[in-house]
């Protein structure tokens, strides 16, 4: 069947699509209540909050504007984009699929900074000091270290030579209905097709990724589970809506690695792993399936194209979780839907008054 995979091609972009829209509306809204009408969060942690979330818009932007998708085939995967958006050129728009990755990654990272600020909120408040003044710019250049290595790994060591034009080929051909020499796209071929040779070149990318990605995982998983394991005993002579502060930002940042389900209260040692897990097995089936050199043909991208939805529900997440930002709201509504049926009311009986 020529083309078979287009269909996907097309469900990928409307999923990008949904993504951006949810993710610019949500987050808008989180940001607003942030500046505007929460109170009772303030701090850096408000500011960290706002980062979060416009890193994440931003993600959902470059999702789609460029569309990218990924093919897997055998021993390797063809991370693509068909568009050419502003009218760049094939090698403008392969670099920014590299800067796509760069967002993914500062946006993970970025999850691991706000773990270990709520942890040293709890736990060390000294060393909450470096979340102030000049000592911020240390996140910053974490997030973009972090960012900047994912990308610069993916444009390096997945640059599409003869063995990966040679490879895809025929295959991007059949199913995409595309010429492989004119496509914007990064790749990568665990095994030389014929002497069967590991592509130690394409390979030091799943090496860099998987030690950029542990990172963060690890930070995640320490302080989860240490917040966990101690938080009852440290807020026990917290105020009351202290302590229903601190539940709910620690609940809002295990789903929002989770995003899925509903945090209790107590939350058991699964709850805790799992959530990290979520959220690394998308990429890390992309990554590590080509070394088992399966016989599969299958249109992956519909994995990545999901990405874009996170920074919607993430921003869902916060404000369904966190008490403050939904009383903020429904005050926020009221207050703005009295004040218009106030105001209703003045013009009809104004209106009233000048026909009597």
């Amino acid at each position: 069947m020529k083309a078979k995979y287009l269909y996907w091609v097309s469900f990928s972009h409307k999923v990008a699509q949904i993504g951006f829209v949810s993710s610019a509306l949500f987050g808008s809204i989180l940001i607003t209540l942030n500046i505007f009408v929460a109170r009772k969060v303030v701090g850096t942690y408000k500011h960290l909050m706002n980062i979060f979330t416009s890193l994440g818009i931003i993600f959902a932007t470059m999702e789609v504007i460029l569309y990218p998708n990924i093919h897997s085939y055998n021993a390797g995967f063809f991370y693509f984009s068909v568009e050419r958006p502003f009218g760049l050129s094939k090698d403008a728009v392969t670099v920014f699929l590299a800067v796509y990755k760069c967002f993914y990654c500062a946006t993970t990272a970025f999850i691991s900074v706000q773990f270990i600020y709520r942890y040293w909120a709890l736990f060390n408040e000294a060393m909450l000091r470096y979340f102030h003044g000049k000592y911020i710019a240390i996140w910053f250049g974490y997030c973009s270290f972090f960012g900047v290595l994912y990308a610069a790994s993916a444009y390096h060591f997945l640059e599409v030579d003869d063995v990966a034009i040679s490879y895809f080929r025929d295959e991007l051909a059949d199913n995409y209905d595309i010429y492989i020499d004119e496509t914007s796209a990064l790749a990568y071929v665990a095994y030389n097709p014929v002497s069967y040779d590991v592509r130690w070149f394409n390979t030091m990318f799943i090496i860099c990724i998987t030690c950029v990605m542990s990172a963060q995982y690890v930070i995640m998983i320490y302080c989860g589970w240490s917040m966990h394991l101690k938080m009852e005993a440290r807020i026990e002579n917290f105020s009351t809506a202290l302590k229903r502060l601190h539940k709910q930002f620690f609940k809002t940042l295990i789903l929002q690695v989770l995003l899925l389900g509903w945090c209790h209260q107590h939350i058991t040692s699964l709850q805790i792993a799992a959530p990290t897990l979520f959220l690394f097995i998308p990429i890390g089936f992309l990554i590590y399936l080509p070394f088992f050199d399966l016989e599969l043909s299958i249109p992956t991208g519909t994995i990545i194209c999901a990405f874009s939805l996170y920074p919607a529900m993430d921003a869902i997440i916060v404000l369904s979780v966190v008490s403050e930002y939904r009383i903020s709201a429904q005050s926020e509504l009221l207050s703005n839907y009295s004040t218009f049926q106030f105001s209703h009311f003045q013009n009809s009986f104004g209106s009233g008054s000048k026909n009597c």
